[in-house]
């Protein structure tokens, strides 16, 4: 019996076991564990995170740039790094100095300026250490006095796992160089991208290019090459190969008789093979457009002939493998759609993400249109924008926007003096009046408090100082899965975004506080820390006290029909880097202070679906380009009906109606609007025979032609005469008037 007993009660444990397990796989595809949290970390007095990766033990290292401020008196920028855990608590942060004191010419006379390093991007290379890119003004030497142009190098910082220093590698061109991304690499090395400017142009112009250098475990440079284009994004391929998109040059690219570009550059996506050979490069331009224009001969005789007129079709920031190709995303023209009743108005943005095949063909375009304002304190400013490829194959979007004003508005003298007056009977309390009024406050946490709450009330009357961060993501067809704004009181800021294992976002970036570090007679200074955001799949933090909202003012179309892809090879050479060599940074620790906005939380979360949020679909592979007649005919407003008033104007539109109807398909739209006669915008270009079967049509309703002599058509009955005038020489809408 005994023995029984124990194979039944052992085998429901088991029986218990399975029923989990099935349980557990069904669920598995619903519901994801995660962990959420906000947190800033006082790295010195002023701190900003720019860049930040998660770990191979599931943690997080991050990378940015801190000062000291010491009542106004700043010391020199100090890049740094710091390692924490999954659930952001602080495992290690080093500071990276150089202590190096260069004298700067502005043209006034100069100034002493310590080397200021910040810190750009952080990778974690296959043997488990760490490497920073940093760029600074530190380490000069007279070689560099004497050749240097403008400031800048680029400096490669190696750390174990517990963040000691192993070596730094100085990499410049005696300019003004940048970090863009690093990347590792199977063989414990890594990759370089950023933008080197190139000696000997002076101290005004030098062109900038985007430089891809490869280096081993020990940061000797293996090779290096350079692409002739800016605002660039750089992704290796798992198969071996590059996905690159950057502004190109169109300068000497036009003949000026027969082409034109609208803009000094334009995007381009350019697959490389492993050997670095480009194996296709195309623009993103909207439709071509032709222009007329007009020469006047040595005859003296005026003569028209045409020109292509072509313009970028937005600003793109990124390029991403994805399932069969590629995708760039970024920023829709407004120009893009000509016009039309969905275009992007002034100020705001439409994402945009444009699909390529894996041989550089077109698939789908598509655009989400947002319906706020960008740009920090600067009105559309898209520049901070960061775009990720996500877990799931999607993307999200990081932008910064100006929240709007505060509703009470009309009460913002009450609640301030309010918050005022209990900063100050706290003060009287304590008998700290005099202490209050010189900011000598620091150490004492109640009267912190009620100032940091007196300060944020200040704040938020006022829309100049405020920040906050709109999020989109979407699916791998660019459908919007959800979007939320996120904003504090005090600003905040996100420079870089990255995708975590549980299908999260980490955000890193600075969190202006109203947290007092000093006061003077000039005025007081607040701690501006690191920001991390820890998000679960949906965008979300447990607990966020209000700092999360939805935002759903936004629509979607597919514009493939607006967008062009033409050949368009840029320039790409090998590089020599003069400035290769090793330096000796300080690298002291720091103890970071911690501090909850919200604190850690680990919860079950089921990712959302589409649900009701706006979607399109592409229908037709490859997409048809449409015309820049049929892009103005969609665009063009229709007359429903002519009022009982003009009757001549009605009689003439009912006779000329079903030819024209006939000719253009039904495409065919009565111009609102229009005094002195009758407009019809037409679904294409006007041609000969078009005036031909429109004589033909009125001849058979009594009309006799009077002129049929280029683009006119004067026809004639007994009491009424008839000019119709075709748009023959117009290349970009289809369009006839008439007179009567």
């Amino acid at each position: 019996m005994l023995k029984i007993r124990f194979y039944l009660k052992n085998n429901w444990k088991i029986l218990g076991i399975v029923v989990l397990i099935i349980w557990g796989t069904a669920q598995a595809q619903t519901v994801l564990e995660t962990v959420t949290f906000v947190k800033y970390y006082r790295i010195e007095d002023w701190s900003e995170a720019r860049s930040i990766l998660q770990t191979k033990d599931g943690g997080y290292i991050f990378t940015g740039q801190s000062l000291y401020d010491k009542q106004g008196a700043l010391s020199d920028e100090d890049a740094f790094i710091t390692k924490i855990d999954a659930e952001g608590n602080q495992q290690w942060t080093k500071l990276w100095q150089s202590f190096h004191s260069v004298s700067i010419d502005q043209g006034n006379g100069g100034v002493a300026k310590k080397g200021d390093e910040e810190g750009r991007d952080v990778v974690e290379l296959n043997d488990g250490s760490f490497l920073m890119a940093s760029q600074g003004t530190g380490f000069v030497d007279s070689k560099y006095l004497k050749l240097k142009e403008k400031w800048g190098d680029v400096f490669l910082t190696k750390f174990d796992q517990q963040g000691n220093h192993l070596w730094t590698k100085m990499i410049g061109d005696y300019s003004a160089d940048r970090v863009h991304k690093v990347y590792a690499t199977a063989d414990n090395g890594f990759l370089l991208s950023g933008y080197f400017t190139q000696t000997g142009f002076g101290k005004k112009t030098a062109p900038a290019y985007f430089v891809l250098a490869k280096f081993d475990k020990d940061g000797d440079k293996s090779w290096s090459q350079k692409i002739e284009m800016s605002t660039a994004d750089f992704e290796p391929l798992p198969a071996g190969g590059f996905i690159a998109l950057g502004s190109v040059k169109t300068m000497g690219r036009a003949s000026g008789s027969a082409e034109k570009f609208e803009d000094s550059t334009v995007p381009v996506v350019i697959k490389f093979n492993a050997n670095f050979g480009i194996e296709w490069a195309k623009s993103l331009e909207i439709v071509p457009l032709e222009e007329s224009i007009y020469k006047t001969g040595e005859d003296g005789h005026t003569t028209m002939s045409y020109r292509t007129k072509r313009s970028a079709a937005g600003k793109f920031f990124a390029v991403r493998q994805t399932t069969g190709g590629y995708v760039a995303l970024g920023f829709l023209s407004p120009i893009l759609t000509g016009g039309s009743t969905w275009s992007t108005p002034a100020g705001k943005s439409s994402l945009t993400a444009v699909k390529i095949n894996n041989s550089g063909d077109l698939e789908w375009v598509k655009a989400i249109k947002l319906g706020l304002q960008f740009g920090l304190q600067f009105n559309d400013d898209i520049s901070e924008t960061k775009i990720v490829k996500t877990k799931d194959n999607g993307f999200v979007f990081k932008m910064d926007y100006l929240p709007p004003p505060r509703s009470d508005q009309e009460n913002r003298s009450e609640i301030v003096d309010e918050k005022l007056e209990q900063l100050n009977d706290l003060c009287k309390s304590k008998n700290r009046k005099k202490d209050c009024a010189d900011g000598k406050i620091t150490n004492d946490p109640e009267i912190l408090l009620a100032w940091e709450n007196y300060i944020k009330t200040v704040k938020s009357f006022d829309t100049r100082l405020n920040n906050g961060l709109l999020l989109v993501k979407t699916d791998a067809a660019f459908n919007p899965q959800w979007s939320r704004k996120i904003s504090l009181e005090d600003y905040v800021y996100g420079y870089g975004v990255e995708p975590t294992l549980d299908n999260g976002l980490m955000i890193a970036g600075s969190y202006n506080t109203s947290i007092l570090n000093y006061s003077t007679s000039l005025g007081q200074g607040y701690f501006q820390d690191t920001l991390l955001i820890k998000l679960d799949v949906n965008g979300q933090v447990a607990n966020n006290q209000g700092m999360i909202s939805d935002y759903t003012d936004f629509s979607v179309k597919d514009v493939s029909s607006f967008l062009v892809l033409k050949d368009f090879l840029p320039v790409v050479k090998s590089f020599s880097i003069k400035i290769d060599k090793q330096v000796q940074p300080k690298t002291p620790a720091f103890k970071t202070k911690v501090t909850d906005l919200c604190t850690t939380a680990a919860t079950v979360i089921k990712p959302i679906k589409l649900g009701s949020l706006p979607k399109t679909e592409t229908f037709q592979l490859p997409p048809k380009t449409n015309t820049w007649a049929e892009i103005n005919y969609e665009n063009a407003p229709d007359t429903e009906e002519i009022k009982p008033i003009y009757k001549t104007a009605s009689q003439v539109h009912q006779e000329l109606l079903p030819v024209l109807n006939e000719i253009f398909a039904g495409k065919v739209k009565l111009k609102p609007g229009v005094f002195g006669g009758l407009e019809y915008v037409l679904g294409r270009l006007v041609t000969e025979s078009d005036k031909t079967a429109t004589q033909k049509y009125l001849e058979g309703l009594g009309y006799k032609t009077y002129s049929a002599e280029g683009d006119q058509l004067v026809m004639m009955k007994i009491g009424r005469m008839l000019t119709l005038t075709f748009s023959f020489h117009n290349k970009t809408k289809g369009t006839l008037f008439v007179t009567y």
